[in-house]
This record gives C-alpha cells, structure tokens and sequence, in this order.
C-alpha cells in the first residue's frame, strides 16, 4: 500500500500500530531469561539415615520465614508448605563456622507439584559436596504414586533387580520405579532384591510380602557408608 501524497501514514497502519507495538514489548521480556517466580510447594520428607548427628533441618517458608522439621527414619514427614525457586527447594541446618543457616540439602523438585524426597548421607564426593545430604525426589501425587502401589527407589551405587514373583524389574542408581501389583488384597508376594557388582547379582533380601490394596508404599534400597552393607527399609505412607 502507498503513502497519501501528504505523506500521513493511511488508516490501517494506525490503527495497527498500538497493537504492534504491545507485541514488541511482550516480546522483549524473554520467558526463559526471566526467573520464575517463588511458588509454595507442600513437601514430605523421609531420611534413610541421618548425616551425624543433624536430625532436624529448616525449610523456607517465605522469603524470611523459615520452620523446623524434624527429620524421622521410620516415617514419612508433612514438612508443610515450602519456598520452591526455580524447580528447586534448600533445607538449611543450624548456623555452624560462621555460616548463618547453611545449605544440607538441594531438591531438585522440578515441575513436581508434591515432592516426597528421600534423604540419605552425603558421600565423599558426591555431586554438591557441600550438602550434608544427597536426596532423590519422587512425586506423590497419587496419579503417579496410587493406592495399592510400591515406590521403590535406589539410593545405592549400584543396579538392583526386584523380582515379585514372575515378575522382574531393574534399575539404576539414583532412579526409582512404580509397581502396582495386579492381585487381591492380602495375597501373598514373594519378593526378592538383589543388587549387581561387576558380573554378579547378590542378595539383598529375599521374604513374603502380604499385598496392602489400602495405603502406598515407599521402599528404599541403599548402601550404609559405615558398614558398606546393602539395606532395605519398607515404609507406609499415612494417607
């Protein structure tokens, strides 16, 4: 289209104009360069085993706020609403060499609306040295945690293999997986764990389990730091 021998610009480019213009400025504030903004997640929290003696850790609450969880072996934890920033939830422990509050463990939650994450002592070397803790986060909502499931997750270096009956599964260190067994409430499974170093599969644990349809269960699987043993811990989630 030409311009009007006045030289104005015609109608329709003026009325496009504001129009362009808020495109252009919606454009110039990038998503993915702009931090999210603080959300409140409710969390849960279970320790495999505590790192020394630190058995309770601070959550943020607010930008300010902060509340005291003690942390417990035998069951899962309401830590309450928590300050997620940017896919990530701190829990912080007491004020030690001059460091006010510090850092024991980094969740890495993600998009997970209701993390449940699983502590255990930090290792030498392990990836956040600083943390007190490593953690694996797991979602338990329960369209990805139901009723009448087992949450099994590998806290240990290496590979373990779950058979329930028929029924084999493996996964690697640091991942976890969902089995939802297909029996009657009360039956009978027989279950056993094994973990593999080099060629060979060992046990770990080898009983019967009798099928729970009413609750969801949380088991664990991890390598002591102390005595190099592999351990089982089997936990229910109080619905």
């Amino acid at each position: 289209m030409k311009l009007s021998q006045s030289g104005q610009t015609p109608p329709i480019f003026r009325r496009l104009f504001p129009a362009i213009a808020s495109l252009l400025v919606m454009l110039s504030v990038s998503p993915a360069g702009a931090a999210d903004k603080p959300a409140k997640l409710p969390l849960s929290l279970y320790c495999f085993d505590y790192a020394g003696d630190l058995k309770s850790v601070d959550v943020r609450t607010g930008e300010t706020e902060v509340r005291s969880v003690t942390l417990s072996t035998a069951n899962v934890i309401d830590a309450g609403k928590v300050l997620s920033e940017n896919g990530v939830v701190t829990l912080h422990g007491p004020a030690a060499g001059g460091v006010e509050h510090p850092v024991v463990a980094t969740l890495e939650v993600g998009a997970i609306r209701e993390p449940l994450a699983v502590l255990a002592p930090a290792a030498e070397g392990d990836k956040g040295e600083a943390a007190t803790y490593r953690s694996h986060v797991i979602d338990s909502d329960e369209k990805s945690f139901p009723i009448g499931s087992y949450r099994f997750v590998n806290l240990s270096p290496y590979p373990v293999r779950i058979n329930f009956g028929d029924h084999s599964m493996e996964f690697a260190p640091a991942t976890d997986k969902l089995f939802n067994p297909k029996v009657k409430a009360g039956e009978l499974l027989s279950v056993s764990i094994d973990y593999q170093l080099k060629e060979d599969w060992l046990p770990v644990s080898s009983s019967r389990w009798a099928y729970r349809k009413d609750r969801r269960t949380l088991v664990c699987i991890y390598q002591s730091l102390q005595t190099q043993r592999m351990l089982l811990k089997s936990i229910p989630l109080r619905e």
